[in-house]
């Protein structure tokens, strides 16, 4: 079993909330999902509104794109930088992704209100590492990811 379902086991999802510390993690970096997921925003036709995201450890995958970051590869910031990168899905009204049963598994969970493991965001990057890198390639080839 892999380290991601393992923590996702031992915490609940927890109900959506608007206060400002959930939206300002939406307003400071996009959030990564499995690549179930990124399969399921690209079949809603929001494969255009991703990018790469190249881990400090060398794994690629698919996440929503900061503005300007659409169908591009970047490198991701450390994750306590202080790297303002909104998320293309978040604006006024919230999270686009979240009514429409479309929000990634990180965005779900990274909340106020629930202890999250410090290590989900490195769980989630490390289910990635070798299925993941097929449906990268075919996102790159499909929607043509720029340097």
């Amino acid at each position: 079993m892999c380290r991601l379902s393992t923590i996702l086991r031992s915490i609940s999802e927890p109900p959506k909330c608007d206060c400002a510390t959930c939206r300002g993690m939406c307003e400071r970096i996009p959030c990564w999902p499995t690549q179930e997921e990124a399969v399921a925003l690209i079949s809603a036709g929001l494969g255009p509104k991703l990018m790469v995201a190249e881990t400090p450890g060398g794994i690629a995958l698919l996440c929503p794109a900061t503005p300007g970051s659409e169908g591009r590869s970047i490198a991701w910031p450390h994750p306590w930088s202080q790297a303002t990168l909104p998320c293309v899905f978040y604006g006024p009204g919230g999270c686009s992704l979240h009514d429409r049963g479309l929000k990634p598994i990180e965005g779900r969970y990274a909340h106020c209100r629930v202890d999250v493991p410090d290590d989900l965001h490195e769980a989630i990057a490390e289910s990635w590492d070798t299925k993941g890198r097929r449906l990268v390639s075919m996102w790159i080839r499909r929607f043509g990811a720029k340097e």
